[in-house]
């Protein structure tokens, strides 16, 4: 078992009278791990809705003590702070304040938050709640006077905290999305991550808001939950992913500010986001992007040196650590040793929203996408693979970006929206309310982890190509050329009979019959189940492009066929990053954005028309530009019966309509099989493709 640090027993000792409230971000000791049991009876895991409130616009997540619930949330121009009685729903109290939607400083990605972000913190030694709004607004409220304020000031208005810069090597990637991170309470002290000219780290008094002391290190503020404590050498300290850094600095009187270790950590997008997750002198950091990696550092009084790094990683949700496990939930549930950082076994359904906690009787409570329920065995049950006892839906209008919180027998959940559904896991507490079963029930395990070995390659058999493109309809999904009689697509499928090519934004249907991308998409729509079931029977796939691009260089890496959802979740990806093709597959193997690994296919050059095959059959993937063979790996490996039939099939760029990742360019014809090519064949496709019908 891991040691629990001496710091967090005695930060903490208080709260333990209090049984198992949730009163702080990733709960009771800042780690997802929870004293309750997560309800399940063999049979049923959620008993019944107990009520549902809708509180504004936010990704804060909720806190709960005793019989209170407590929320922020925004609507017309206004942040809320919300008491709501935990049995009922039914507000107690409300204090409100001026405030924008977005902060002063915000840019990109405005579509994916809005309202308050930060969870609030509460000290139940003083019974205030601390609150910081995402323009900066840092209040603290007595709750035992209907949330009367106490005392408040703005961080931008007083630390002059400038827009955050562009870190990382990659150009164009600058994000401010404001104050995101929970304040965090130990002994007397509220320690804020301020990002300002002062300071990266102020310390305030709690119980009137004068400043304390401010941090050495003068880092730009990260996007993650906030300062996570740490026991270094039996200092008090605090370890925050900043903008740039991994930086633990003292918290312990006179030695107050000073930086203790610092490990360098920056992201494209500056999202450093998942929380830190702290195990005795080691922490684990982890992000997406150009990192695509997770970490665990050990710190000393030295500095901080690297255990290991892997090829995992989490963009959003926090890592938490139990019983020499790590667990997170994005792209998918995973299990990964805290020894060696080897993964042991990911499966579910999760794309970029997440989170997780653990529970009392060693289960993972899942909280994801767009509110999506599961329960999933731990590795004490389950060591080799993922395995789910439950699931459901419970929400399902906006991202599930708040925390769930599992207080005294009941889970809330809420989503970006501000809707909020409160369900009892506790059978006596569902009979004492008298409530309805919520809409969830038990579904069995269905492992999605892969055997070690290398998945065998069958052979592939040799289609002879008679007449025009695309030559044949053995194994075609859809075939799209901009010479065919009212430019519609042959479809492979007898029940896809009512497939669309509907263009979106700067997409449009050139005089030539081309479809023309200049910072837009075209949704194919009726292909997405079939294609997925015909996926899922042979497990091979076969893409082919003809197509130009109109600049050298493009970002995102920005989209010209995708089967997907958002940035963070897909079937299959041909983008292009730079100048060079890439394909995301997801397999078994793979993950559920298809990066473990992301293939480069070959360059791609401007304005100059190009033939492309991308072949992929279990085993082995190759890759054709202009008849002449650029890839051929068994990097990739894995099957495809995690495919997702919710995910949608566009050109030129995400679902979500990702501002970075809109492909410019031009595509002339294009074709889906499902099912391997020999060389033989693509070449044969290549002079059939010579030139348009």
């Amino acid at each position: 078992m891991l040691r629990i640090p001496a710091l967090l027993i005695l930060v903490f000792s208080h709260i333990s009278a209090l049984g198992a409230d949730w009163p702080h971000w990733r709960g009771p000791s800042r780690n997802d791990v929870s004293s309750e049991p997560s309800g399940w009876d063999g049979k049923l895991w959620l008993k019944g809705d107990l009520w549902q409130a809708t509180v504004g616009q936010g990704s804060s997540s909720p806190v709960a003590v005793g019989s209170r619930v407590f929320l922020t949330g925004w609507s017309s121009n206004r942040d809320s702070v919300i008491c709501l009685d935990a049995d009922r729903g039914k507000e107690l109290w409300r204090q409100t304040y001026n405030s924008p939607r977005y902060g002063r400083h915000a840019t990109g990605d405005q579509s994916l938050y809005s309202g308050a972000c930060s969870t609030p913190e509460y000290d139940p030694e003083t019974g205030m709640l601390f609150t910081l709004g995402v323009d900066g607004d840092l209040n603290a409220w007595d709750t035992r006077l209907d949330g009367k304020q106490v005392w408040s000031l703005n961080l931008y208005d007083r630390y002059k905290a400038k827009r955050r810069p562009e870190v990382a090597v990659r150009k164009k990637t600058q994000r401010d999305y404001g104050y995101m991170s929970s304040p965090l309470v130990t002994g007397n002290q509220l320690i804020v991550e301020v990002g300002g000219e002062t300071g990266n780290l102020i310390a305030f008094d709690k119980q009137t808001g004068r400043e304390l002391w401010e941090s050495e290190s003068f880092d730009e503020a990260g996007h993650t939950g906030g300062p996570v404590p740490i026991v270094v050498e039996g200092v008090s300290c605090v370890a925050v992913l900043t903008l740039r850094n991994l930086v633990v600095t003292s918290i312990d009187g006179s030695r107050a500010g000073r930086t203790v270790a610092v490990y360098p950590w920056t992201t494209d997008f500056a999202n450093n986001i998942p929380t830190p997750a702290v195990s005795g002198d080691s922490v684990i950091i982890t992000s997406a992007y150009n990192h695509y990696a997770m970490c665990r550092v050990k710190v000393t009084l030295k500095g901080a040196t690297k255990v290991w790094e892997n090829e995992l990683a989490s963009g959003v949700c926090s890592p938490l650590i139990h019983d020499g496990r790590i667990y997170w939930a994005w792209r998918g549930v995973h299990c990964v040793d805290f020894e060696t950082g080897k993964e042991l076994w990911s499966g579910g359904k999760v794309g970029s929203q997440g989170s997780c906690i653990l529970t009392s009787d060693d289960r993972l409570i899942v909280y994801a996408n767009k509110g999506d329920l599961s329960l999933v065995e731990t590795a004490k049950r389950s060591p080799r693979k993922y395995t789910q006892l439950a699931a459901g839906s419970v929400l399902s209008r906006t991202d599930a970006w708040p925390h769930v919180v599992l207080s005294n027998g009941r889970l809330v959940c809420r989503d970006r929206n501000g809707s909020v559904r409160c369900i009892a896991v506790s059978a006596e507490l569902a009979a004492k309310a008298g409530t309805t079963v919520a809409n969830t029930s038990p579904t069995p395990s269905r492992p999605t982890t892969s055997p070690s070995a290398a998945t065998p390659v069958k052979p592939v058999p040799v289609v002879p190509l008679k007449g025009e493109w695309p030559g044949t309809r053995e194994a075609l999904a859809i075939a799209w050329d901009r010479g065919f009689e009212s430019r519609r697509a042959l479809v492979g499928f007898p029940e896809a009979s009512k497939v669309t090519l509907k263009p979106r934004e700067k997409a449009t249907v050139a005089s030539g019959g081309e479809l023309q991308f200049d910072g837009g998409a075209f949704l194919l729509s009726g292909l997405e189940g079939p294609l997925v079931r015909a996926g899922q029977r042979s497990s091979q796939i076969s893409i082919e492009t003809v197509l130009t691009s109109k600049r050298p260089k493009q970002t995102g890496p920005a989209r010209i066929v995708s089967f997907s959802s958002d940035g963070y979740s897909r079937n299959f990806t041909i983008g292009q990053e730079g100048d060079q093709l890439i394909l995301r597959l997801r397999t078994t193997r793979t993950g559920t954005n298809g990066m473990k690994p992301e293939v480069k296919l070959g360059s791609l050059p401007a304005n100059k028309r190009s033939h492309v095959v991308v072949s992929y059959r279990p085993g082995q993937l190759e890759c054709w530009i202009n008849g002449h063979q650029t890839v051929n790996t068994n990097r990739v490996q894995g099957d495809f019966t995690n495919w997702d039939a919710k995910h949608h099939l566009l050109l030129g760029d995400e679902w979500d309509g990702g501002t970075v990742r809109k492909w410019r360019g031009q595509i002339d014809r294009f074709s889906i099989y499902t099912r391997a090519m020999t060389g033989s064949e693509v070449q044969q496709r290549y002079r059939l493709a010579g030139s348009p019908k």
